[in-house]
């Protein structure tokens, strides 16, 4: 459930890309989202592509690293919120 509190931080009602990051999916509750990183070959910003569940997010993957344009594709990480910090972290599955 997304609060007031989250809201104020979210950008046109998505979810900010730059986030505090570190941690365990275990040690916050519900993931949000989870992101998969890709790295371009030809030195091109990084960018992340989110997905509602861990299972969608673990599919894209797969079919990510099948791109020739794709240098490095990281693993799923979850996105949540970090109620001491107040503040939307990216944090290992």
């Amino acid at each position: 459930m997304i609060t007031k509190e989250m809201e104020k931080q979210m950008v046109w009602g998505k979810f900010p890309a730059l986030t505090m990051s570190g941690g365990k999916l275990a040690d916050f509750g519900k993931a949000l989202a989870y992101r998969v990183w890709v790295h371009h070959k030809d030195g091109g910003d990084d960018k992340y592509y989110e997905y509602e569940t861990l299972e969608k997010a673990q599919k894209a993957k797969k079919r990510l690293e099948k791109n020739p344009k794709y240098m490095v594709v990281e693993n799923p990480i979850a996105l949540v919120w970090d109620k001491k910090f107040k503040k939307f972290r990216e944090v290992i599955v």
